[in-house]
């Protein structure tokens, strides 16, 4: 098969170069009988419908000049209205993998009209000034506060009811408060904030963790869940999240140190919810298809699961090959071009 016949693959990115990841998902197209170019929206030329973009030839990657491709793969950051316009000429003839789910609270007031979320969900909503901090705290007795628009575990914030007061804890702070007055403007600075019952989900030695539930649809169309794993938090922090110091490991046997003999059962359960939720969430969201999701689930001494978050876009940090290979076979799938075809 010559390469013009070739299914041409077009990673948009809104900035950077070809990583680890795109390193991944080059070999991967190439396994599967696609190519792919790497490219950002300022390289697109649609004066003549060329893309000044990079090729990796099996060692390393070099600049092509490429035609349009037939499927593009693009990072969320490219649907912001900064980079949107400059590659609308694509989105003419090509379909494109990723599309935003919208802030934590659009996707909580979309799932909570899906009821099999029930069980999970976390009593949440958006305190507007102190006096909802303070009924947050009356009703639940320790919240957290997070900012609607991802910030993966940054900005962070916990309160706790205390004898005489309140203890704040959040980016650098550690404090005892007497009340919560000022604590609103202090903590959201003006944004939009997530107010949620806070969930112990921690360690025997006490590090915050959760399990993500890493998910993407397949060469057939079909949900395929392509790792679970731990992530944990350094002692004394609020978030798991790698982003603000946390690291990875294998869900089992952090499963085993938690719960003993009930792990398997905890296990079975994931392993059961990463093959539902992505269709309970595909189910709220009718106007586009979901490629794939990052679930993010606590667990609480008892072992039951409740939802922290759901993401698109999910990264896949030390597992680049494993993912690949799906959201390759995907591509040639919305592309209508089988694998190998």
């Amino acid at each position: 098969m010559s390469s013009s016949d070739r299914c041409l693959i077009g990673m948009l990115r809104a900035s950077g170069s070809p990583g680890l990841v795109a390193t991944a998902m080059a070999m991967a197209a190439r396994c599967q009988g696609a190519g792919l170019v790497f490219f950002r929206p300022a390289d697109i030329a649609p004066d003549r419908r060329r893309i000044r973009a990079k090729a990796f030839d099996g060692t390393r990657w070099t600049e092509v000049d490429s035609r349009y491709p037939d499927i593009i793969e693009n990072d969320d950051a490219c649907l912001s209205g900064r980079y949107w316009d400059g590659w609308a000429p694509l989105r003419e003839t090509a379909a494109y993998t990723t599309r935003r789910l919208g802030g934590k609270a659009a996707v909580a007031r979309l799932i909570a009209g899906c009821r099999d979320f029930d069980p999970l969900i976390i009593p949440q909503s958006i305190p507007q000034d102190d006096a909802d901090i303070a009924r947050g705290l009356e009703t639940f007795g320790e919240i957290v506060l997070k900012p609607v628009f991802g910030s993966q575990g940054r900005n962070v914030w916990k309160l706790r009811r205390r004898p005489g007061g309140l203890h704040l804890q959040g980016p650098g702070v550690s404090e005892d408060l007497p009340q919560a007055g000022g604590l609103h403007q202090r903590i959201t600075g003006g944004r939009r904030y997530l107010l949620q019952k806070y969930v112990e989900s921690r360690t025997d030695a006490g590090n915050p963790f959760d399990i993500r539930l890493h998910s993407r649809r397949d060469g057939t169309g079909a949900w395929t869940t392509v790792k679970i794993y731990a992530r944990i938090g350094l002692s004394g922090s609020i978030t798991s999240n790698v982003a603000t110091g946390g690291s990875i490991g294998e869900a089992l046997p952090l499963l085993a140190q938690r719960y003993g003999q009930g792990a398997p059962a905890v296990m079975q359960t994931l392993e059961r919810l990463a093959r539902d939720i992505p269709v309970w969430t595909q189910s709220v969201y009718k106007a586009f298809r979901i490629d794939a999701l990052g679930i993010d689930l606590g667990l609480d001494a008892a072992g039951r699961p409740w939802l922290f978050e759901i993401n698109s876009f999910p990264g896949a940090k030390y597992f680049e090959v494993a993912d690949a290979i799906p959201r390759i076979a995907y591509c040639l799938h919305l592309a209508g071009r089988p694998s190998g075809a």
